[in-house]
């Protein structure tokens, strides 16, 4: 980073962006600000009279498995606006939903939420129970999460941990969530996926070129969907699905378009600058007079969902941005 900077010509450190051939995500190299860790970020500082504008896109990645799916349930509660995460939580576990949200995020609770959005996203993708045991032990320990809440959260249940209490989470947890999402379940099938009993996947409706068409018109091949090996099968199945919701980013690319125009006609070419793309986030560097309008600007432009009809589709649930202004990169 220090080294750009002092490379360059006016001893600030400059990101090269390019644009994703498959997905449409920007991705930054010769100084990589997509990765940069938060104790860093905070060592950036908008200029005297600046402001840093700064929007997310929120639960993405849900909001488009709820759409991909079609799955009523999941679309319901999306839109009601539910934390999804403790949803699953609460259900699992028998809690009430209601009488615990607010303690969703302290102490252990945060722990348990974080175990279930990991099985949340290993499984809604159709990963078996190999797979979601995988991902839960790595993800866990990525984020200091030890073993003593996967065994809390079977020992709540009444379950016996048994040799690997991963792979009784991910066995439990899938027979839950087939009950209580059967339209997400079944939709894997549209990709030729296995069920978690590894039937031969030629029984199962594929498209027969192989491609993933995401709603932008964008294509990924994925050869692997009709693979005998289930591993194979399962990974090829996350991708096709992934494919759908990382195309989504395009989101945020187009809400650019549209607010650099909005710019132009407001004649603020100068006042606001977009200085980064991270994948469903935007990142500006705005004249202090004019932040909190901007903000507001910001948010309309990415929330609106009127992009999908200019691609004659259509989006399930409606789009969520939380927008903030500040003196440092947070």
């Amino acid at each position: 980073l220090l080294k750009s900077a002092r490379m360059s010509h006016d001893g600030r450190a400059h990101s090269t962006f390019k644009i994703g051939p498959v997905t449409w995500r920007l991705a930054s190299e010769n100084v990589n600000v997509q990765q940069l860790s938060s104790s860093v970020k905070q060592l950036f500082r908008a200029p005297n009279g600046w402001k840093f504008c700064r929007h997310d896109h929120q639960a993405l990645e849900v909001r488009g498995l709820a759409d991909q799916s079609g799955d009523p349930v999941l679309i319901g509660r999306v839109r009601r606006g539910m934390d999804l995460h403790w949803v699953h939580a609460a259900g699992f576990l028998g809690w009430g939903y209601d009488d615990t949200l607010s303690t969703a995020k302290e102490g252990d609770n945060k722990k348990i939420r974080f175990a279930f959005k990991t099985l949340f996203f290993a499984g809604g993708y159709g990963g078996g129970v190999k797979t979601i045991a995988v991902v839960l032990r790595k993800e866990l320990h990525d984020a200091g999460v030890g073993t003593d809440i996967v065994l809390h959260i079977l020992s709540e249940r009444g379950f016996d941990p048994g040799e690997d209490p991963y792979v009784t989470l991910a066995t439990e947890w899938l027979k839950w969530l087939r009950k209580e999402y059967k339209v997400l379940r079944a939709s894997f099938s549209r990709y030729g996926a296995p069920d978690d009993e590894g039937e031969n996947p030629d029984k199962y409706p594929v498209w027969r070129d192989r491609l993933v068409r995401s709603k932008f018109g964008f294509e990924r091949r994925v050869p692997e969907i009709r693979d005998y090996d289930n591993e194979f099968v399962s990974e090829a199945h996350r991708q096709a699905y992934n494919f759908g919701c990382q195309n989504l980013s395009v989101l945020t690319f187009l809400s650019y378009r549209d607010l650099r125009q909005r710019r132009e006609d407001m004649g603020l070419d100068t006042d606001a600058r977009l200085c980064l793309q991270e994948h469903d986030s935007t990142m500006w560097l705005v004249r202090e007079d004019i932040a909190d309008f901007w903000e507001t600007q910001v948010r309309d432009a990415m929330e609106d969902g009127g992009v999908f009809k200019e691609f004659g589709a259509e989006f399930a649930v409606p789009l969520k941005v939380e927008g903030a202004v500040s003196e440092i990169w947070e």
